[in-house]
């Protein structure tokens, strides 16, 4: 298991580091190469524009509340749905 930061460790909020997909791809393809059974989480800076990039690069955990809290349940309930349609 490996986790990768998409953003510098310390607060909230900060935007994605897309070198963190270069570091996904690069660990997926040793992965493969090497008949490891490597999980690959992706933590900090994930959005609705990004989430599919880090998949298409070998991710198989996408960590982050912030990408679907909302004011309210259906807000969330609705981030969510969005989330579950992108990710099949």
């Amino acid at each position: 298991w490996v986790v990768v930061m998409g953003v510098p460790i310390g607060y909230g909020g900060q935007l994605f580091r897309r070198n963190a997909l270069m570091t996904i791809k690069v660990l997926r393809e040793l992965s493969e190469k090497n008949n490891y059974d490597l999980k690959i989480e992706v933590d900090g800076g994930l959005n609705f524009n990004n989430i599919t990039e880090c998949i298409n690069c070998g991710a198989d955990v996408l960590a982050g509340w912030s990408i679907i809290k909302g004011e309210n349940v259906e807000e969330i309930k609705d981030k969510l749905s969005n989330l579950q349609k992108i990710i099949k």
